[in-house]
């Protein structure tokens, strides 16, 4: 199995680290959606990362639904969300939170690093801060028992934890300010970066 995309992007190490989790081995292959684009698009034609390609030339878009397939790959005790009930609705809206706040502090940081500066639209980099931050103090919020699902270790974790990493490894004043206001959130991030799956797959 081929994993296609740097592992700088959090949807790419989310999935790297699912994989290393649950024992599936593949082959990273770091293209970046920057300066890697003709080689992605071999891989998945809207350009976008991550892709798993399969032994048979099966590929996956999308690191939720790649996902969704590792969890068919593993023992139903070995998962990370249940397959019914409140527990996996609630991992699954865990889990919604954390991406889409990674998605917007992506947005914040590609207007601010990737546009031209006379062309930075401050409002639209202040809206997606926002978000995202809301979105972290949602899953502080939430975050009550040893994990964000309660007492087990989930996809809710990761997503959680990968986003908060690529934060502070992207913009460290904004990293700063999550340790003050989202404490537990960050102190769950050091546990989940602690942990074999994740040290397997460092930030670049």
């Amino acid at each position: 199995m081929k994993l296609v995309g740097r592992y700088m992007s959090p949807f790419v190490r989310r999935v790297a680290v699912t994989a290393r989790h649950y024992g599936l081995a593949y082959e990273n292959v770091p293209l970046s959606t920057i300066d890697g684009r003709d080689g992605i698009k071999a891989f998945n034609p809207i350009t976008r990362v991550p892709v798993i390609e399969l032994a048979d030339g099966t590929r996956i878009v999308d690191s939720s639904v790649i996902i969704d397939y590792f969890d068919t790959q593993v023992a139903p005790e070995k998962r990370l969300v249940p397959p019914a009930g409140a527990g996996r609705v609630r991992i699954l809206s865990l889990t919604a939170i954390a991406l889409g706040s990674a998605e917007k502090m992506i947005l914040s940081y590609y207007e601010q690093h990737r546009r031209p500066a006379e062309f930075i639209y401050r409002p639209w980099v202040e809206a997606c801060d926002e978000q995202a931050f809301d979105g972290y103090a949602y899953l502080e919020s939430e975050l009550d028992g040893a994990w964000l699902a309660g007492e087990d270790f989930s996809h809710a974790d990761i997503a959680a934890a990968v986003a908060i990493s690529t934060l502070r490894r992207l913009d460290a004043e904004a990293g700063e300010r999550a340790a003050v206001r989202f404490p537990r959130l960050c102190a769950l991030t050091d546990r989940c970066e602690d942990m074999p799956a994740f040290r397997g797959v460092p930030l670049p």
